[in-house]
């Protein structure tokens, strides 16, 4: 990655700020480029896990259009998905059914 401010040509170094927003620094002039998280980042799964369970065909999407919308979910709405998932697997650990109607 060529910095614009500085044209230091070395490779970018990935900081994540207060707010958990993902950015390229450059090491020389320290100037920050935005960019969009990962689709596993935002999943909150390694991406081995992500490209395996290939959740984009369960929705019959291209893996871009998937992604691309991914990428828009608030963290706090995957982290509210995330919990109740987890609940219910660790319900169903301990022998408890749970029937949603």
């Amino acid at each position: 990655m060529k910095c614009i401010a500085c044209q230091y040509a070395g490779p970018a170094v990935a900081i994540e700020d207060s707010a958990g927003k993902s950015f390229y620094v450059c090491p020389a002039c320290q100037t920050p480029k935005a960019i969009a998280p990962k689709a596993w980042e935002v999943l909150g799964i390694p991406k081995v896990r992500y490209l395996a369970a290939r959740p984009w065909k369960a929705v019959k999407m291209k893996r871009e259009a998937f992604e691309a919308i991914l990428v828009h979910v608030p963290h706090e709405a995957v982290d509210v998905l995330r919990r109740g998932i987890e609940a219910e697997v660790l319900l169903e650990a301990l022998g408890f059914q749970q029937d949603l109607g």
